[in-house]
């Protein structure tokens, strides 16, 4: 069990007995890994604080051009505005022009109509006229018949008077020629009358239908000139909408480049801290790195501090997990090559991706009684696990390896065997050949979610030679 409290190393003389230089040490040793559990706190923390102003910053800088493109936006806005202003304007001056040529047809088309009214009433009076005429021309006509046949008559008596009748039939004759003078101007008075009589018939009807398009002329240009007087006060109205938009969008333009300008100065102002925090944040790293060096060299020293009984722990583990495999070497459950096998083979549809290799099997059947041991005897372990030195983790803890489902983020925090982890610390701890290691790290746990982890890694030598790691975290 992991006990984090001091606890006497083997060799050590009890407390009592201890001189004056290894209790200065080991209370050194002490604080040194107190100062090194709060590095470790202040540098998640400001790992974390970063990484959130580090987004902010994107944020602002993401708001900022969003600004940038709403007051571009805004500007367009104002510019279309004060154009369609402009032609709401040119269209009701124009609009108005044609509302006064309008009513300017209307009127000259109110005269035709009365023109042709009059033109009408006057062919009527014509009508008649050459009715009359007709009639006088049918009376002088018959008067002519009668004429011609007392003509004759005149002259068949004027014969019978024989000499004394010769100056009547002269006269009767004068009489008989003037009669078919007058019939013969009769019958062609009455033929132009009959041609007049036709023509102003014709122009009669031609008139009747000029004055119905004239009257449906008048009656249209009058609707078209009150379409266009609505025309007129609608454009009247869209161009005050219009204008007052523009005025609208004017304000608005100004009130976008001052967000524009404070999200501007925001994100300069994020960035400068992000980058102060990214300074900080490294210095911290450095010191941590620096107390997490000074803590590996008292351990080492087998000062007794809370690390020391941990690598005692994690070294016995890491025998006797050297152990069961050499005796699965030994019993040829296993042979030296498989076990040093890298060909790994990925697990179709897995995510994420898990593979296997011709030693995975066999430690599914050493591994769990030993880590799973290990693992319960503290609550504040958070795994330890057994890695080749690819950082491929064949068998991890029974709590991570449930089988992958449908959600990625899900697997990853539940789902963690058949996977290779070579981050940077992963592939520190799987290559490392030193007795053990120390490290600090925040563990990305899936989901979101991070934990402050202290690491500890001892190395596996299998068959003479450098297979891997035993890797245990515990929270800070």
């Amino acid at each position: 069990m992991l006990d984090h409290t001091a606890a006497p190393m083997p060799a050590a003389p009890p407390s009592g007995q201890m001189t004056d230089d290894q209790v200065l040490a080991r209370d050194l040793g002490r604080m040194v890994g107190d100062l090194w559990d709060r590095l470790a706190v202040i540098t998640a923390e400001v790992g974390v604080v970063t990484g959130h102003v580090g987004a902010r910053s994107g944020d602002c800088r993401s708001l900022q051009a969003a600004a940038e493109g709403m007051t571009a936006s805004n500007a367009a806005i104002h510019t279309a505005a004060m154009s369609s202003a402009d032609r709401a304007r040119s269209a009701a001056r124009q609009t108005q022009a044609a509302q006064q040529a309008m009513a300017s047809a209307s009127g000259r088309i109110g005269t035709l109509c009365r023109s042709v009214q009059e033109m009408e009433t006057r062919l009527l009076h014509l009508e008649r006229t050459l009715g009359q005429i007709s009639e006088v021309s049918r009376a002088i006509g018959t008067i002519a018949s009668q004429t011609r046949l007392l003509a004759l008559n005149a002259t068949i008596e004027a014969a019978r008077a024989g000499e004394a009748g010769k100056g009547f039939a002269v006269v009767a004759g004068e009489v008989k020629a003037l009669a078919q003078q007058t019939s013969d101007a009769t019958a062609q008075i009455n033929s132009t009358v009959t041609a007049l009589t036709g023509l102003v018939s014709d122009l009669m009807t031609e008139s009747a239908a000029n004055l119905s398009n004239a009257e449906q002329a008048d009656q249209a240009t009058s609707s078209l000139s009150a379409v266009l007087a609505g025309l007129t006060e609608e454009f009247s109205g869209v161009e005050q909408a219009v204008t007052s938009i523009a005025g609208d969008s004017s304000r608005n333009l100004e009130e976008c480049r001052a967000v524009s300008d404070a999200v501007t100065l925001l994100a300069d102002g994020l960035g400068n801290d992000a980058a102060h925090l990214s300074k900080a944040a490294e210095q911290t790293t450095g010191v941590m790195d620096l107390a997490q060096q000074m803590i590996t060299d008292i351990v080492a020293r087998g000062i007794d501090v809370a690390e020391t009984q941990v690598v005692q722990t994690m070294q016995r583990t890491a025998a006797a997990i050297t152990t069961a495999i050499e005796e699965g070497l030994a019993g040829r459950r296993i042979s030296l090559q498989d076990l040093f096998d890298d060909q790994y083979q990925p697990i179709p549809g897995s995510n994420p991706p898990q593979v296997t290799t011709r030693f995975t099997a066999f430690m599914d059947e050493v591994l769990p009684p030993i880590q799973e041991t290990l693992l319960d005897s503290d609550p504040r372990m958070a795994f330890c696990a057994v890695v080749d030195r690819n950082g491929y983790l064949p068998t991890h803890n029974r709590k991570y390896s449930h089988p992958q489902g449908p959600d990625p983020v899900w697997n990853a925090a539940h789902c963690r065997n058949r996977r290779i982890f070579n981050d940077p610390v992963g592939l520190h701890s799987a290559r490392n050949t030193a007795p053990f290691t120390l490290k600090t790290y925040r563990r990305d746990m899936g989901g979101g979610a991070f934990m402050m982890l202290k690491e500890v890694a001892v190395p596996l030598t299998l068959g003479g030679r450098h297979w891997g790691a035993f890797r245990m975290c515990y929270s800070v």
